[in-house]
């Protein structure tokens, strides 16, 4: 006869008479709340009114006359509101300027001029349309076409286009160094090192400029010689900051640089450049042992000989006393290790490391703290 296994089932108890809620658990997080629903949250019942609107719209036709379409009616009832009304409409999700229309408004706008393009202003069932979009959105006819126009030449994206300038610096631009070297740019450099020391404060760009136009003809043309002579030497910046760097083997900060070239270009700038240079990294200098055969004799006989002395202490007569000590210390190195040795490949600019035969051979500063206990009997485990 076949033996049946039978497991038997323990069920939770619940706690309390309502079960539902007076149980003792640990209950999970609720649900993440459904976003089409969070969607739905951000609208106003005016935002939803227009969005209903917008979509009516899609399906009206021209050939349907006795039908005016949606969005034309829902725009020439708010037309007496001021200008700019339907930004203030608008989901709380979209970002809202009085000045600039954001990405999100830009596209709800050119998806409103799209359904109303191709119909004439002058005539028709949508005569004036024109008026009617600009008023709402608080834009002029001139605004509306450059947005159009930037829309479609970016490739359908709104993104600001990269500026004219980019990636042109005083190392590597003639037009950069002429419009930033101006005999202004002397004036205003003697005037910061000369009042450095009496003012705290940075100094108004604007008064500067007044003190300058004041200036005699004389003083106005030597600082216009001294800027054509900065602009020439500028030419040979790039040339002087990747020898510095030769020369001193990466091992030199922004701050330096700078100096070394005058201050003409500031340190930002100056690793602004070289991070723009192929093969340009930033390393750490090491120490790095440097051990002959000798050396590793040396270590060798110092472990042989520490141990040796302890364990011969162990051997001495139990009537001698005994100090436990601990000693710990603390070395200075003399030695500055830098975080930030430049390296550029594409210029044969490597870092450099030190090597040293044992790190005693540094000069250094030692912190030494020594704790003694004495034992009471010699016992290593008993009171002391």
């Amino acid at each position: 006869m076949d033996v049946v296994e039978t497991n038997t089932i323990c069920v939770v108890p619940l706690a309390g008479d309502k079960p539902s809620v007076d149980r003792n658990i640990r209950r999970p997080p609720s649900p993440p709340e459904d976003e089409k629903r969070l969607i739905m949250k951000d609208r106003s019942d005016e935002s939803q009114e227009l969005i209903n609107t917008m979509k009516l719209g899609i399906k009206w036709v021209d050939s349907q006359q006795t039908q005016t379409h949606p969005l034309y009616k829902y725009l020439k009832e708010n037309n007496t509101k001021a200008e700019g009304w339907i930004r203030k409409i608008l989901p709380k999700n979209i970002a809202i300027s009085e000045k600039d229309l954001s990405s999100d408004a830009k596209s709800i706008y050119i998806n409103q001029f799209a359904l109303f393009s191709g119909f004439p202003m002058t005539h028709g069932p949508l005569k004036d349309w024109q008026k009617y979009l600009y008023h709402a959105w608080g834009i002029s006819k001139w605004t509306s076409n450059h947005t159009l126009v930037r829309y479609y030449e970016r490739g359908f994206h709104h993104g600001r286009l990269p500026r004219a300038d980019k990636g042109f610096t005083l190392m590597n631009s003639p037009k950069k160094r002429k419009s930033v070297m101006t005999p202004f740019y002397v004036f205003k450099r003697e005037q910061t090192q000369r009042r450095y020391r009496n003012f705290t404060h940075k100094l108004d760009n604007d008064e500067l400029k007044i003190e300058f136009e004041g200036q005699d003809v004389v003083k106005k043309e030597s600082y216009h010689n001294i800027s054509c002579a900065i602009q020439l030497q500028a030419e040979s910046l790039h040339h002087d900051i990747i020898s510095a760097l030769e020369n001193t083997h990466g091992n030199v900060s922004y701050k330096a640089l700078s100096n070394h070239i005058g201050g003409i270009a500031t340190p930002n700038t100056i690793a602004s450049h070289l991070k723009s240079l192929d093969g340009y990294s930033v390393v750490k200098s090491r120490m790095l042992p440097q051990l002959n055969e000798r050396s590793m004799k040396q270590r060798v006989r110092f472990c042989e000989s520490f141990f040796i002395f302890w364990l011969s202490a162990k051997c001495l007569s139990p009537e001698v006393k005994l100090i436990k000590t601990h000693m710990d210390e603390k070395w200075v190195y003399a030695m500055v290790t830098r975080t930030n040795i430049k390296l550029l490949s594409s210029y044969h600019i490597n870092g450099r490391h030190n090597y040293i035969p044992h790190k005693t051979k540094i000069d250094q500063i030692m912190f030494i703290v020594v704790n003694g206990f004495i034992l009471i009997g010699n016992g290593m485990l008993e009171k002391g």
